[in-house]
């Protein structure tokens, strides 16, 4: 039995309802490196358009930080920023104009690589460089609206949508204090994870119109 017999659509395309993919394969996020390089987004740009030519119906990039305090290295969280990646999402659907690429949008908390690092708590990650700082009501405010306007960016660079990664020990993931009975910053980053995604859905439609 060989693949197409054991996978007969996975060459088929994808009607989603709000998009269509034309295949079932998927390019996942890889960080290569690149996004922190000085020549990084035309080497990016390459690298992905010749996994569009090599025939992939969507593609994830590495992740970018919304702002400062999510990561070092490459972002989106301006209009500069944005025009630099413009030249990924124009050389992708210059290659295939079918192929999806979505930004994939990390923010690493306690183990970003500055020291305005934020995390739920105070409380240094055994394998990060810096005490993050703990998110209040305000803090936690910034993040959700940093996370709505880089979505609201990569629309405006060319992106045909954005991945929102929590796997990782990021800024709303957990608190690392001990646990408390009462609702302090930690309890409140991550009961704000719903609205983490939520929020960024109206600024990507509002970009649409």
């Amino acid at each position: 039995m060989n693949g197409i017999t054991r996978y007969p659509h996975v060459f088929a395309p994808l009607d989603l309802g709000f998009t269509r993919l034309k295949n079932r394969i998927l390019m996942g996020s890889m960080h290569t490196g690149l996004e922190e390089a000085p020549d990084g987004f035309p080497r990016m740009a390459e690298y992905f358009s010749e996994r569009a030519r090599g025939g992939v119906g969507m593609i994830i990039t590495g992740g970018f930080p919304p702002n400062d305090e999510g990561g070092a290295g490459g972002q989106l969280a301006s209009a500069a920023d944005a025009r630099q990646h413009r030249l990924i999402t124009q050389a992708v659907h210059a290659a295939d104009p079918e192929v999806k690429i979505c930004l994939q949008i990390l923010h690493t908390g306690a183990l970003a690589p500055t020291p305005d690092c934020v995390a739920p708590s105070a409380v240094k990650s055994r394998i990060g460089r810096y005490t993050p700082k703990a998110l209040d009501d305000a803090g936690i405010e910034k993040q959700l609206a940093d996370f709505a306007n880089c979505a609201a960016l990569a629309q405006a660079a060319g992106y045909d949508g954005v991945e929102i990664i929590g796997s990782v020990p990021s800024w709303c993931k957990r608190p690392t204090c001990a646990p408390t009975s009462g609702a302090g910053p930690g309890k409140t980053a991550c009961a704000s994870r719903s609205r983490w995604c939520a929020g960024c859905a109206p600024r990507w439609a509002s970009a649409s119109s």
